[in-house]
Formats: C-alpha cells, structure tokens, sequence
C-alpha cells in the first residue's frame, strides 16, 4: 500500500549523543536521504546563524521542539529566533520544570494549568505567524474522570490557537490507539512523530523503542489515517538509538519505501 508521499523531516534530538562534530552530523543526517529537520531548542545560535548552517548542508527547518520555559521566559525573543530560522511550527514537547523527574505525577489540575498557559503562549505565536503544536509523551495517555490528558489540553482549545504532534510510539506506550487520536484531531496535526515500539523486553538499552518499521505499531493502519488527518510533514524520531546513522537510514528507507518514494 502506498500513500500520498509527504516530506520527511528528522527530529535532530535523536542524534544529540552522537559522537561526531555539528557538520558530521548534518551530513550524516543529508546523507540519509533527508532535506528537512526539526530542531531542538538551542540559545548559542542565532535563527540566521542557524538556518545558514542547515543551508549549508542542503537542509532546511520545518518546525522546532521549544521548551514551555523559553515561551514564558521571553515570548517575543524566542518567536524572533525561530522566525528567523524559518520554521512554520514551534512546538512545546512536554511539560516544563520537573516533568520527568522521580515523583512527578500530573494529575487534571496540572493538565488544565499547561492548557492555560499553551492557550496563552499559542495566541502569542500566532499573532506572530506561527503555529504552536503540543507534543505527547505516554504520560498524556492518562485518563482523567473519562478523558485524556492530551483532550484536557486541545479539547477546550480552539485549533489556530494550540495544535498538535502526536508521538505515535508513545500513544501506544500509554495503552492508547494512534489512528484513534490522528483521528479525534484531524486538522490539527501537521507533523507527526514516527516512532516505533520494540516488542516487549526487547531493545531495553534503547528505551524500548525500535527504529520505524522494525517494531510493533500497525503502519499499515497508521499510515492512511496520517494522510487522512491532514498532516503535512513526517518527522522521524528515536529518542536513544543503538546506531545512530543506520537508525535515521533505516526509519527514512521505511517510510519513503511505504510510500512509493
């Protein structure tokens, strides 16, 4: 099965550990078959300087992980810096302060409080010209007197204002169904994280996940419900990849492979 072959785009996160200098990555990532890249949030690059080193290696920036501190922290700074660099989506890719840390358990009242603000900080971006996405991890899989964490944040948010990335190994890893959710929020999720799940007890060293294709999610089922939503762009992501290069390789053949390209 094939379907419309949107732009493939790679989350830069995924090879933060990697043991090579800024450029060696950008050409491994350009080698890989990608023109197009979602950045991590960084404060010693301008967005000129950093577009001119992305231009430099034939890549461009799509959309750009942001964290809700720098919003809150500068509003207006941080959307210059990401205008400059191009992108069209600023997302939020999880909850601020100690969101991962032992202990930490949100429960609705968190999740309406990061609703208020993602409200606020969207209105902000797009005055600016920008969209603001939310990115899930398992946790927003939590359900709350029947509802979602995820819907407590975009149920009661107008689409222009809040849209979403949805992680498709994550939903599943927080027991939930990743067509059902592309479906609920249709028209709000141009980027969309393909990421897949090792079966279980496998690949622990990399966090349980597998690069896309190799794992436990449904492609086949996800795939046309991707195009069916609206997105536009696929931004592959592996959080701790066991080989770097061959795992960005591998997630991109698969895809494009799908899809005919």
């Amino acid at each position: 099965m094939t379907e419309s072959a949107l732009p493939i785009g790679l989350q830069l996160y995924t090879l933060r550990n990697m043991d090579a200098t800024e450029d060696e990555v950008l050409a491994a990532v350009k080698g890989a078959g990608y023109a197009y890249v979602e950045t991590v949030h960084r404060t010693d690059l301008s967005g000129a300087d950093w577009k001119s080193l992305l231009d430099g290696h034939g890549l461009a920036a799509v959309s750009a992980h942001v964290p809700q501190e720098a919003f809150e922290g500068d509003l207006d700074g941080t959307l210059r810096t990401y205008s400059d660099l191009g992108v069209e989506h600023v997302i939020v890719p999880a909850p601020g302060g100690n969101f991962f840390g032992p202990g930490t358990e949100y429960g609705a009242a968190d999740w309406e409080r990061l609703a208020d603000s993602l409200r606020s900080i969207g209105q902000g971006c797009r005055d600016a010209g920008m969209n603001l996405l939310y990115h899930n991890h398992w946790q927003e899989m939590a359900q709350f007197d029947g509802r979602l964490a995820i819907d407590i944040l975009l149920a009661d948010t107008e689409p222009d204002v809040l849209g979403y990335e949805p992680d498709c190994a994550w939903i599943s890893k927080g027991g939930q169904d990743p067509v059902a959710l592309l479906r609920r929020y249709a028209g709000r999720v141009p980027c969309v994280h393909m990421k897949d799940l090792a079966p279980e007890g496998e690949n622990e060293d990399q966090m349980g996940l597998a690069d896309v294709g190799s794992g436990t999610l449904d492609w086949d089922a996800i795939f046309p419900q991707i195009n069916a939503s609206g997105a536009r762009w696929y931004i592959v992501e592996h959080d701790m990849p066991g080989d770097y290069v061959q795992s960005i390789t591998n997630s991109y053949e698969f895809i494009a492979g799908h899809l005919g390209g």
